[in-house]
């Protein structure tokens, strides 16, 4: 599919309620709004591999896979799995050989289906309480009233709408926090309601319905936070302009209509969370919007720059200024833009965003850093099922790429020239609790802690263990001997260490290898089992070599191991 906008015909809210296979390609906004819209059950994953004009490096073609199940989905799909007679990189080679790329990226997913991918998708992925607002409405306003990069006083011609909708993204992930998109029907079935979330983000909402609008300000009142930029409903579900917005009360603003246009930057003066006072040059504001009865957080040459309204038990925060440019992916001719976070700009709006989270008490679970700064790019990401939790971090190339190497578009050509700095970065990580932490792709025991040492390089995915007991050992019982033609059951049981409680659920990896030392590798299974325990079965075929075959069983979570023979006889 193609990205949810009025020119492709796709409405993820609309599809979800058919389809059972929802994916699309790699566009990191759509990957998100699939992601948290999804019914359960749904086939999800997006296209990579050999698409014309595309980054074909190991970092990158490494990291798609995990990408693809660190978001929650449970497919990868490769594009296509061809021979490669074109100047760009296909599957194989005209004698079949398998090309760099498509090698890399089946590693990749050979290690993911060797037990971690079953372990994470029967866990659960966590947010942190936050929602994006998902609006059909919206994408159809910017359509006809189309939040242009010229307009925002901005450079190039370029749309700003999604970039507002990813920048949003990059500052949550930045700042430790996930989020679930939601839609205008999941309000209306009552997602405000639950208590799930404590917070709701409009991005570029220019346009939501009048149901919308009455449960975000019930939302409001009973306690939760809602945060907006600019031109927050100012047109209704079918495009029509209002004199007043449909969120004008709840922001406590009042606004001339939108279409009036001044391009001109202001100076901006306004004061941090933290007490700071801030200073900006050239910043763009709607010099339309005037406080009512909400109170300003600073001003433009007499314009608010953040407007601040108490409803009820809760808040409404109006950001009256672009957010889409604190990530900046789009190139104009040949120039590079700069990626604007690793600015003052960047340290503004996350110290901004994170202060008035944290008046709210929504506060990130952990911290990743390197060498005493902020990693950015690094997204967290926790998974938990009963008392155990796992971490993992994505190192994401498509953003370090900007900060450490020189890319440009050369239009002419559809190349892209990449250079990056793919060195493993020191990595701090920490965490609110201790916990028994096991780095989860090495198999190794960190400790009983709640700060972890390591490194990370663009495109890699760390994933750390968080149990509440450290694992003694896996005992693994197998018969001695076994006819061929017949199957071998097998049971395999976690021992913890003594007063640290019960094990609990966890998935358990099968590696046969046969009499001659070799791997047989449709032998390979995973299994998933509550209280450390579960049941295998290795189903052997009636021409399989008679031996001594060695049965290796491997805790995914800790990568201890246990292993026992099996005479195969006739």
């Amino acid at each position: 599919m193609f990205d949810a906008d009025p020119y492709a015909g796709v409405d993820w809210e609309l599809f979800r309620t058919a389809a059972t296979l929802l994916h699309g390609y790699e566009r990191p906004v759509q990957d998100e709004q699939v992601r948290s819209l999804a019914p359960p059950g749904a086939l999800t994953g997006y296209w990579f591999g050999s698409y014309y004009n595309r980054d074909y490096s190991e970092p990158k073609m490494r990291w798609h896979p995990w990408h693809a199940l660190l978001n929650g989905f449970n497919s990868a799909w490769w594009w296509t799995a061809d021979i490669a007679y074109s100047t760009w990189p296909d599957a194989f080679a005209p004698d079949l050989t398998p090309l760099d790329p498509f090698k890399w990226t089946m590693e990749e997913v050979r290690e993911i289906k060797s037990g971690v991918g079953r372990l994470l998708l029967d866990s659960r992925r966590e947010h942190d309480g936050i929602a994006l607002l998902y609006s059909m409405p919206s994408y159809l306003a910017n359509a006809a009233y189309p939040l242009r990069r010229e307009r925002l006083g901005l450079e190039g011609r370029e749309p700003a709408f999604m970039e507002t909708r990813y920048s949003w993204q990059m500052l949550l992930e930045d700042l430790g926090l996930q989020y679930q998109y939601v839609s205008e029907g999941d309000i209306a079935r009552g997602a405000l309601d639950t208590g799930e979330y404590r917070v709701m983000i409009l991005p570029a909402s220019q346009a939501i319905t009048a149901e919308t609008a009455r449960a975000l300000e019930g939302f409001v009142r009973g306690g939760g936070l809602l945060l907006a930029d600019i031109w927050p409903a100012v047109v209704d579900q079918w495009c029509n302009p209002l004199e007043e917005g449909l969120l004008d009360d709840v922001f406590g603003v009042r606004r001339s209509w939108v279409g009036a246009e001044d391009r001109r930057k202001r100076p901006v003066r306004f004061r941090l969370p933290d007490g700071s006072d801030v200073e900006l040059p050239h910043r763009c504001v709607d010099h339309t919007l005037h406080a009512a009865v909400g109170g300003p957080r600073g001003e433009a040459c007499g314009i608010p720059f953040v407007v601040e309204n108490r409803l009820g038990r809760g808040r409404a925060l109006l950001l009256n200024f672009y957010v889409g440019d604190y990530y900046t992916s789009w190139h104009f001719r040949e120039e590079t833009h700069a990626d604007l976070r690793f600015g003052r700009w960047g340290g503004v709006l996350r110290a901004l965003l994170r202060g008035v989270l944290e008046e709210s008490d929504v506060r990130a679970r952990v911290s990743v850093s390197s060498e005493g700064r902020a990693l950015l790019g690094c997204e967290p990401v926790f998974f938990s099922r009963g008392g155990s939790r796992y971490l993992a971090l994505e190192y994401k190339p498509d953003i370090i790429y900007f900060v450490n190497g020189d890319i440009r578009v050369i239009l002419d050509r559809y190349e892209y020239d990449i250079h990056p700095d793919v060195s493993p970065r020191p990595l701090h990580v920490g965490l609110r609790d201790r916990s028994h932490v096991y780095d989860l792709r090495e198999g190794r025991y960190l400790g009983f802690a709640s700060e972890l040492e390591s490194e990370i390089a663009p495109g890699e995915a760390k994933v750390f263990s968080l149990l509440p007991y450290r694992v003694a050992a896996l005992t693994l019982e197998a018969p001695r001997r076994v006819r061929r033609g017949e199957v071998a059951h097998l049971d395999v049981d976690v021992a913890v260490e003594a007063s640290e409680g019960e094990p609990g659920r966890h998935c358990f990896h099968l590696d046969a290898v046969n009499p001659d030392g070799e791997m047989v590798r449709h032998y390979a299974q995973n299994a998933l089992g509550d209280e450390g325990r579960a049941a295998l079965q290795v189903p052997f075929a009636r021409n399989d070599p008679c031996g001594t075959w060695r049965l290796i069983v491997r805790d995914v979570s800790t990568g201890i191991t246990a292993e026992a023979p099996v005479q195969l006889h006739d």
